[in-house]
């Protein structure tokens, strides 16, 4: 896949996503030909290890690689090392472009039920740094 510049953005996975490299790690993560999809903060959460969403944030990383999400060209993703943990509360954010650097609404044990999850710690990367000019276009050999 390449932007509107020849430059190579990264490798097509499914029809509308695309990994990239990023910090030495394959992220997937969801795009058009304008561009990275920008998804809403009420669609992220975060996991915990703590009952009160106190401490590192982790994302699911169960896939590989796993495909995570940009919020206004930041992209929030999974970092290496993955590990297996038990999550105990949830971090969700409401919709209409939260900062999500920010502490979210915490749902702990009385709503969730801790868990085992194969998780990586968040991570944030701004595509913005990737220098890539949209239309974005996939082309076959």
């Amino acid at each position: 896949m390449k932007d509107a510049n020849a430059n190579v953005v990264g490798t097509l996975i499914g029809q509308d996503v695309v990994v990239l490299k990023v910090n030495n790690q394959a992220i997937a993560t969801y795009f058009d030909y304008s561009g990275f999809q920008s998804y809403d903060s009420c669609n992220f959460q975060f996991w915990h290890t703590t009952p009160d969403c106190s401490g590192t944030r982790y994302q699911d990383a169960s896939g590989g690689p796993p495909i995570d999400y940009s919020n206004n060209n930041t992209l929030y993703y999974a970092a290496t090392p993955i590990q297996t943990l038990t999550i105990t509360s949830v971090e969700t954010f409401s919709c209409g472009g939260v900062n999500m650097s920010l502490p979210g609404t915490c749902h702990n044990s009385s709503v969730v039920t801790p868990f085992p999850a194969i998780v990586g710690a968040v991570q944030t990367f701004d595509l913005n740094s990737l220098s890539l000019t949209p239309r974005f276009t996939v082309s076959f050999p």
